[in-house]
């Protein structure tokens, strides 16, 4: 169900030469073509290529029947040159092949990311991108001719997605136990450089890091957050509320993925201690 050559002649497309059996980049080269076809075999399931096969074997019935010429189209010849993308899926499996961090291999979400790169190479090229489809304003299509978009490359990157499989090592959240016990690790800490009348940048660095996983825990910021908290705006209202109100403003100054309004300001409420656990992010606050 793909578009099929057999590994000679990628290899002559490609190379445009005949191979040499004492060389061993042509050997290594025929082992990866063909785990290539393999994998764009495999991108669709047997039942959908029987089913496909019955049904065009049916159609020569009625070739029969009517006296036709095939239904089907030419299946060939190619032309002498890599139109399906056969270099670009060996530079994938190539990088399939490195070793991993928690595998022997690098996982499908690494070396996938091989395609961005041929994609975005090819579409940078003088030939890369032709008209446009649809384009309006922000949102437009592109016609590319990267071999990265073409049939048989998509139905490869489908076919080694199925064989290698995916792990997903996704990120655990922060508990309310584990920034309890981080809080307190700080706050000895703190208390130790205060005892030893440590300078000012050694306190800056704790009160950094209490601010970091106290207050961002306590209004539920993302990481990429934290780094935009306008001290001068918090510290404002940390004074102005102080003894008035139960909480206080954490001011965030630039656009987030919540606040997408360039150049404005916006804020979260945090109290000054939270009751029950008693963490403390308006002191972290006020200490930074």
């Amino acid at each position: 169900m793909v578009p099929f050559q057999c590994e000679l002649c990628h290899f002559r497309n490609i190379y445009g030469r005949e191979p040499h059996d004492n060389n061993v980049k042509d050997k290594l080269f025929f082992k990866y073509a063909r785990r290539a076809n393999l994998d764009c075999f495999w991108s669709r399931e047997p039942p959908t290529v029987r089913n496909n096969l019955s049904l065009l074997n049916r159609i020569t019935k009625t070739e029969d029947k009517f006296g036709f010429s095939s239904v089907a189209p030419p299946m060939g010849p190619f032309p002498v040159a890599d139109v399906l993308g056969m270099k670009a899926a060996i530079a994938i499996l190539d990088r399939s092949m490195d070793k991993g961090v928690y595998a022997p291999r690098v996982q499908w979400g690494t070396f996938r990311k091989t395609m961005s790169a041929v994609t975005n190479v090819s579409q940078a090229g003088v030939s890369g991108l032709g008209d446009s489809v649809g384009a309006y304003q922000r949102n437009k299509m592109w016609i590319s001719t990267s071999v990265s978009h073409q049939f048989w490359f998509s139905r490869f990157m489908e076919g080694i997605h199925k064989r290698v499989g995916e792990v997903r090592r996704q990120d655990e959240a922060f508990t309310i136990e584990i920034i309890l016990q981080v809080n307190v690790n700080l706050e000895r800490e703190w208390n130790k450089l205060i005892e030893g009348n440590a300078s000012k940048r050694e306190l800056k660095v704790v009160a950094e890091m209490g601010t970091w996983f106290v207050v961002g825990f306590c209004t539920g910021m993302r990481g990429e957050e934290i780094p935009l908290i306008e001290l001068a705006g918090t510290r404002n209202s940390l004074d102005n509320k102080m003894g008035k109100e139960p909480y206080f403003n954490v001011v965030i100054s630039g656009r987030t993925k919540g606040n997408q309004v360039s150049g404005s300001k916006f804020k979260f409420p945090c109290v000054y201690i939270t009751s029950g656990n008693g963490l403390n992010p308006g002191t972290w606050i006020r200490r930074l």
